[in-house]
């Protein structure tokens, strides 16, 4: 009769501890990116209430391959997808982060490419639109656009290679075109050399608006 009565009170226990629900809430613990690094970057900052890292690079990294030399999230946190040794930075890129709860943080790229042209007896510094690719260069209200000398010309990143060879080309009297390559990919830039006029280099007047 005791084994029956204590089989019958274990059976109502089980069922009633099945019934209780577990309702504790799982403890915030943020999941952060703490340190992050490449190769060939100019500064790293890191926005933690944004979830944002922001890289900047140098002129010469190709942005479509970049290194990664550093990678430190908050303890006991995990990453998805995994982070490669190379990353793409040219679009931004994102990842969860996740402990109790997901975090997802966005890692971004930035790159300030150095572009000039110099030519003989020019005026002032050339004008860059780097949206629609042109190019807007004064030289001396002398001299001759069929026969101008390029002294320098950098259009694309560091190692970038330009065709024609600037150095080849002499006649800007109409607008010229170069094609800049850098890592397999290519796109064509325009370049307008106009002669000085006091429109053009005095007062407020935009330069672009002769073009």
């Amino acid at each position: 009769m005791f084994r029956k009565r204590y089989i019958f009170l274990s059976l109502i226990l089980f069922l009633l501890c099945g019934c209780i629900e577990n309702d504790i809430p799982y403890p915030v613990m943020k999941a952060e990116i703490k340190a992050f690094e490449v190769s060939g970057q100019v500064s790293s900052s890191i926005d933690a209430e944004n979830r944002i890292v922001t890289v900047e690079l140098d002129d010469s990294v190709y942005i479509g391959q970049v290194r990664v030399l550093r990678f430190e999230v908050t303890d006991g946190a995990s990453v998805s997808p995994d982070i490669s040794a190379i990353i793409d930075l040219s679009s931004p890129m994102e990842y969860t982060l996740t402990t109790y709860q997901d975090y997802i943080w966005e890692i971004r790229g930035v790159q300030a490419v150095t572009r000039y042209i110099r030519l003989n007896n020019q005026i002032g510094e050339a004008l860059f639109d780097a949206d629609t690719r042109m190019a807007l260069v004064t030289v001396a209200a002398s001299e001759n656009l069929s026969n101008i000398t390029v002294e320098e010309m950098k259009l694309g990143p560091g190692g970038s290679v330009i065709t024609p060879d600037p150095a080849t080309v002499h006649d800007f009297s109409s607008l010229t075109k170069f094609t800049v390559t850098y890592h397999g990919n290519s796109e064509e830039w325009s370049v307008r050399v106009i002669k000085s006029a006091a429109s053009v280099v005095t007062g407020d007047v935009n330069a672009w608006a002769k073009y």
